[in-house]
Order: C-alpha cells, then structure tokens, then sequence
C-alpha cells in the first residue's frame, strides 16, 4: 500500500483527534461493566443473550491479543476481559454446551478459547478436544448465514483445527456479491453481514489484500460511503460505529479522513457516560418497577453493543488513542 501523502497524514491525525475521545469514553464503560458479560453472576443466569455478549467481548479480547505494543492501559484492559472470560470457561454449564446446545454455537465458544492465553486454554479444554467436538457434531456442515462461515473459518485458522473449508476468499465471495451491492436497499441484516464479511476477510485490517483485491477494497468504499450517510441519518449507532471499522479495514488512506462526519455524530450522541442511552433505558426501566440492580442489568444488555464496536472501531487495525 502507498505511503500516505502529508495531507494525508493531518487527515489521519485530525480524525484521530476527533475519535480519541469517544473510544475512551466507550472504553471506560466497558471496563466498569465487565462483571456483567460474566453470564454466570448475573439475576437471570446463563441466558443465550448473555453467552452472546460475552463472545463478542472475546472478540474484543481476541484481537487486541493480535496487537503490537499495547500500551499500559490496554494491556490492563485486556488482563481484565481475560480474568472475566477465564471465570466464566470454567463453569461446567458452558462446556456442556458445545456438546449439548446447537453446533452453530461452537463458534463462540472457540472465541472463548482463543481470546485466553493459550497455555491457560489448553490447560481447561486442550485444542484435540475441540477438534474432536468440532469433527463428531460435523459444525462446518450445520446451517447457517454465509458470512458466518467465513467467521468459523477465520476463527478455526487462527486456533489450528485441521478442517476442509472452502478458502477464504471462495467464501467471501459466497458472501458478498460485490456486484449487487447497493447501499441504498441493503437492509440493517445485510449492512451487518456485509461489515462482518470485511472485518473477517480483512483479518480486521491487519492483512486487508489477504482475500480481496485492491479494486473490491475500492469498489466497497464507494458502498460504505452512502451508507454511513444513511446510518446516521437514521440513528443506528451501532452500525454507524460498524461502518467506520469496516472503512478502517480497508486500509485505503483516503478513508481515514472518509470516517470524520461517523465520528461527530458519534460525538455528537454519546452520553458522558460514553452509552447511547444506557441512563434512559435504565430510568424508564425503573419507573416501571424493577430494581436498580435489575434496571442496571437490563440497561446494559440493551446498549453494551454500541459501546463495544464504538471501541473496536477506534481500537483496529492500529489504537487511535
């Protein structure tokens, strides 16, 4: 990739500038929240949402292992997501799951895997056990979204399962038809499927030419354009917030200064506490009767989402902070 030209380069700058403060805030949040994505300490148990957010916090987890030169306060951050997902590992309940639940959820639970320190991993569940789970419930072969095929095998590759999945790039083009995108009638699914297909292909911009060529990268960035557009005028942070990533990991230089009016309107609607709307959703909670414990719980299953991409977007492929 061409080295950024010095206007370039005070674009860069100027947009980190403006992101700097809203993924700290969003960092902030998620760090005092943590306890809560431990699905086994919460009111209502291990519930499906639960065991969701606490994969997607592994994914957090996961690729801020892929970094170089963490700064102090990140590695503290990511000790803290590991402690969190090591306490939750350990319950029986969770490894009953891959064996019991459906072979869609084995994905998470490899997440789980690999966003622990590999030795400790292995010492709960070693890699053959996986395989053995990952060969006998035939996971490549249960149904399920294309992209999400494309996720198993990202996530399969990293951990070492021997597998005979498609390449990643037969898969992306199964899950991307580059040729009929049109920003204008994608519905929130598809916008999400898409932004998942770049985060995984791209290897979340670390190896951005390891599966599309450089002409896909620029056809999909005249698609993100419109359709950050369109999501801010529609208020859905959380996919505002998925779009800055996927410009993020396209790694084109002229995206960077593309992401500016994404991260003001970002700006623009989070709250001091670095939420969209957690205290509101709390409020209203309250007023209908339930505990602030519970209020609080519910609040954060509700908005924990905007928070945590708000901070991949601002975290990968390099920290803005």
């Amino acid at each position: 990739m061409p080295s950024p030209r010095p206007a370039q380069r005070e674009a860069f700058a100027q947009t980190a500038a403006d992101a700097r403060p809203v993924v700290a805030k969003a960092l902030r949040w998620l760090n005092s929240q943590l306890h809560h994505f431990n699905p086994f300490v919460c009111p209502d148990g291990a519930s499906q949402a639960r065991q969701t957010a606490l994969a997607e916090l592994a994914l957090l987890g996961f690729e801020l292992q892929q970094q170089e030169n963490l700064n102090a306060e990140l590695r503290i951050f990511l000790q803290r997501i590991q402690q969190v997902l090591h306490a939750a590992y350990q319950r029986p309940e969770l490894h009953r799951f891959i064996y019991t639940g459906p072979p869609q959820a084995f994905t998470g639970h490899l997440l789980m895997w690999l966003a622990l320190p590999r030795q400790l991993a292995e010492t709960i569940l070693p890699l053959a056990e996986l395989q053995k789970v990952f060969e006998t419930r035939s996971v490549a072969h249960a149904p399920r979204p294309k992209v999400r095929l494309l996720e198993l095998r990202y996530f399969a590759d990293y951990a070492g399962l021997a597998h005979e999945l498609p390449t990643p790039r037969e898969l992306l083009l199964r899950a991307v038809d580059f040729h009929r995108l049109d920003p204008h009638t994608l519905t929130f699914a598809g916008i999400y499927e898409l932004t998942h297909a770049i985060f995984y292909a791209t290897h979340f911009g670390r190896h951005p030419d390891a599966v599309m060529e450089y002409a896909e990268r620029k056809h999909l960035a005249t698609i993100l354009e419109p359709l950050q557009q369109r999501l801010i005028q529609q208020q859905h942070w959380d996919l505002v917030a998925e779009i800055i990533l996927s410009r993020r990991c396209l790694q084109l230089p002229a995206e960077w200064q593309a992401t500016k009016p994404a991260w003001e309107a970002l700006a623009n609607t989070q709250d001091e506490d670095g939420t969209y709307g957690a205290q509101v959703v709390e409020q209203a909670l309250m007023r209908e009767g339930l505990t602030a414990d519970a209020a609080a719980d519910y609040a954060f299953l509700r908005c924990y989402h905007s928070c945590l991409v708000t901070a991949m977007a601002g975290l990968f492929p390099q920290p803005l902070l």
